[in-house]
């Protein structure tokens, strides 16, 4: 009898053990990978993404992971669609980051941007390539904007950016954010920044 009050004893302990394994898993902090991210990685940096925009941060950046090969990154074919990726450069290394997390508001606007701009060409007589949102590869760093437009089919080189922007980044965060391009792109001549703000209650 004694023996079988132990055993039960250690399970009990065993299965507390485990719960508070769990529990303290859960809640441990984040941190980037070192090495080229896996896809295990970028769920791991968009639940942290996530996270701070549940506190209500704004203009969140999120490293995936720092110094990793710029030729590795380069080479990857990985695709992450629920959010937008930008990688800084520093000599054959680079700092991956998350600079923006896609919702459904983000893309309904992204949208009607583009089915605005093609009705302006189609109006104007003109051909512009573009409005993918492909990721724009630097000298310095990697981009993704929301699109780009440009007459000719250069994909770094376009003549316009269009990036639009939620609550969770700041209209001067934001603005920094975009005006960069033209440091970036030397053929750049305008920039289409869409603000979105939170609608407003009128709790009378």
């Amino acid at each position: 009898m004694q023996e079988d009050h132990i055993s039960i004893s250690m399970t009990a302990l065993c299965g507390e053990y485990h719960a508070s394994e769990a529990v303290a898993s859960l809640h441990a902090p984040y941190r980037p990978v070192f090495g080229m991210p896996k896809k295990e990685d970028f769920d791991k940096a968009i639940a942290e993404y996530q996270r701070r925009l549940g506190l209500d941060e704004i203009d969140i950046k999120v490293v995936v992971a720092p110094n990793v090969r710029v030729s590795d990154w380069l080479r990857s074919r990985l695709e992450v669609r629920s959010v937008k990726i930008h990688t800084v450069y520093n000599g054959d290394l680079c700092d991956v980051f998350i600079t923006k997390f896609i919702t459904g508001t983000h893309q309904s606007t992204v949208g009607e941007v583009a089915r605005q701009l093609g009705n302006w060409d189609d109006a104007n007589g003109l051909l512009l390539h573009g409005f993918s949102g492909r990721p724009l590869t630097f000298p310095t760093a990697t981009r993704e904007p929301d699109g780009v437009a440009s007459p000719d089919s250069d994909p770094n080189m376009p003549r316009l950016v269009v990036e639009v922007e939620l609550y969770h980044r700041s209209l001067k965060g934001a603005d920094k954010w975009a005006r960069e391009y033209f440091g970036f792109i030397p053929k750049l001549q305008d920039l289409l920044l869409v603000k979105i703000y939170p609608r407003r209650v009128d709790i009378r």
